[in-house]
């Protein structure tokens, strides 16, 4: 909660003295010698087929499609129907997401995933509730679009869970959240 939140503060503080201390940019100290003047790739959260090709048109690579509009229990072919547009705009080359916000349950996610499965969508973000540990682990074992996940956990402890029970295919941990820096760095090695 609020104290991790705090502490995810104080260590990105920290990262950021160690650097100036050093003259050196917090990314040549976590990756030195990595060519930094190359494009990295992004990725752009839209809420139609209209934004998305604007994002894309604007140099993002990805594009995750914000549906929380859909409510809690969304008919697949509504979604289906938005992520089919984004694909007759943009081909299948681009980057699809889906965040769901987690919001759905079982079933829902189930009926979604099945509908958007042929549009190669690259994950569905948090569809269950971040609690729901047990579902996601029944959603990993079949469901035909990969999950992510993490963005609401809390320290290295929390993503241990997490990880060992394999529970995401994509790990999202807010470094803002899980304890800064010094923990995303934790969680990377985990995950390894």
């Amino acid at each position: 909660g609020i104290v991790v939140m705090a502490l995810s503060g104080v260590d990105l503080a920290l990262w950021d003295l160690r650097g100036k201390s050093r003259m050196t940019p917090v990314a040549e100290l976590l990756a030195p010698g990595t060519d930094w003047n190359r494009p990295l790739p992004t990725y752009a959260t839209v809420f139609d087929d209209a934004d998305a090709e604007s994002a894309y048109s604007a140099g993002h690579h990805a594009l995750k499609l914000h549906v929380e509009r859909f409510g809690d229990r969304p008919k697949g072919a509504e979604i289906a129907q938005l992520v089919s547009r984004v694909r007759e705009r943009l081909g299948m080359g681009a980057m699809v997401m889906i965040d769901a916000f987690g919001r759905w349950d079982l079933e829902t996610t189930r009926r979604v995933a099945d509908s958007v499965a042929e549009y190669e969508v690259a994950w569905l973000e948090e569809p269950l509730r971040p609690d729901d540990l047990d579902g996601y682990g029944q959603l990993v074992a079949d469901c035909p679009v990969p999950i992510a996940g993490g963005e609401h956990e809390y320290t290295t402890a929390g993503f241990r869970e997490l990880i060992d029970r394999r529970l995401y295919a994509v790990l999202q941990p807010d470094i803002n959240w899980c304890g800064g820096l010094t923990t995303l760095c934790e969680i990377y090695e985990l995950a390894q």
